[in-house]
């Protein structure tokens, strides 16, 4: 059992009691909780679950089981900050339980259990996050290897990487901000251009580059640039000619 004395200190811009438990003649503080915290945080960001569920059911043991209602009430304050700042990293869906998972919170009362549900939900959403990251740069890494095979498109790559064709275009975008065939077709584009830069054919530079034909390149070089690839080529070398 805890009993409050006058003392006082300021933490992160609050004003924090501190309570002595008579068994142990010492004082219990606050200072608990900034340990907890850094290691609760990094927990989170390494989806570690385990490690989670295994602080926090610590802490509630070993310090909040008997302490009175104020300093569980700081102890919530405290732990909910921790996730917040996390919320970002949370999709619409996860947000979704976040709150649920917060109104429990605050109904029901503070509770391991209620925390552990929260430390759950995060850890999964970073999974998710860098599973999706892992995903997306090996896509990427892939089209930069492959882009010379003409076959090469969004339901290639599902069947490659075993997802709907919907569904990795969505992932890509979210983690790149491009959609995903037009990332195909700007790495092609950006390779003809060196290519163009040579003396190589027209023709070849369009097989090399992943198009099914001649007219599909230019057409595609010159919806992209502006110019033909004749014209390209040209520009460079009337500018080349002049230096």
């Amino acid at each position: 059992a805890y009993t409050q004395v006058k003392e006082f200190h300021y933490t992160n811009n609050a004003i924090i009691s501190m309570y002595r438990e008579p068994d142990q003649n010492g004082i219990h503080d606050y200072s608990i909780f900034e340990k907890t915290e850094r290691l609760l945080e990094k927990a989170l960001e390494n989806s570690d679950s385990k490690s989670a569920e295994q602080l926090l059911n610590d802490l509630f043991a070993e310090h909040l089981s008997e302490a009175p209602l104020s300093f569980r009430t700081f102890a919530k304050i405290r732990l909910l900050s921790v996730f917040s700042g996390m919320v970002k990293f949370l999709e619409p869906p996860e947000v979704q339980k976040y709150l649920k998972l917060i109104d429990n919170i605050d109904s029901k009362g503070v509770s391991c259990k209620g925390f552990i549900e929260l430390a759950n939900l995060f850890c999964q959403a970073n999974q998710n996050n860098l599973e999706d990251s892992r995903l997306s740069s090996a896509i990427t890494k892939y089209v930069k290897e492959h882009f010379s095979d003409s076959s090469l498109n969004v339901n290639t790559l599902s069947y490659i990487f075993d997802k709907t064709p919907s569904y990795l275009s969505s992932i890509f975008k979210s983690e790149t901000g491009k959609m995903l065939n037009r990332y195909i077709a700007e790495t092609r584009i950006h390779n003809a251009e060196l290519l163009l830069l040579s003396d190589q054919k027209i023709d070849l530079i369009a097989e090399q580059c992943g198009f099914s034909d001649t007219t599909t390149f230019r057409r595609s070089f010159k919806r992209y640039l502006g110019m033909t690839p004749t014209e390209y080529q040209k520009s460079y070398k009337t500018k080349e000619n002049k230096s």
